[in-house]
């Protein structure tokens, strides 16, 4: 994210823009506890106040009651908000299990499931037409698109 925040992409592998990003990170060191993802229960420093904010993910968020204990969540004003994998390493045995494995998590219904489980939006079309009403219209999984425009 100090990348983002300098305009840069989060991909850089620019060694000028990896230096400042760097300073950046350093600059803010004294007011950062860790860079760790917060813990999802009522031992979470953010339930304890121990923390005051913190970069999560928006279904983690969400599960975590952000948005109905007094605290709000907010999106980057600019670049990516959200960056899911599913990957076949090069080197597996398995590969032809594996593929079959992400099609399945792929597939519009068990996408829309999970999604419904986990608050995740999915960028799987069909699987948010089957999603609950609930989740298809819930702002903090599906923000509005002038909140997504850079």
């Amino acid at each position: 994210m100090a990348l983002k925040s300098l305009g840069y992409s989060a991909n850089s592998s620019n060694s000028v823009e990896l230096r400042r990003a760097e300073a950046l990170l350093l600059a803010q060191r004294a007011y950062v506890r860790d860079y760790s993802d917060p813990a999802l229960d009522e031992k979470s420093a953010l339930h304890t106040g121990d923390v005051i904010a913190a970069m999560m993910y928006s279904g983690d968020a969400i599960q975590l009651g952000i948005s109905t204990t007094g605290s709000s969540m907010c999106c980057p004003q600019r670049g990516n908000i959200w960056v899911d994998y599913l990957v076949v390493l090069s080197g597996s045995k398995q590969k032809p299990l594996a593929a079959k494995f992400v099609d399945y998590l792929s597939s519009a219904k068990i996408s829309a499931e999970n999604s419904a489980y986990l608050y995740y939006p999915s960028p799987n079309r069909k699987s948010i037409e089957l999603a609950p009403d609930e989740l298809r219209h819930d702002k903090r999984v599906y923000p509005p698109q002038d909140a997504l425009t850079e």
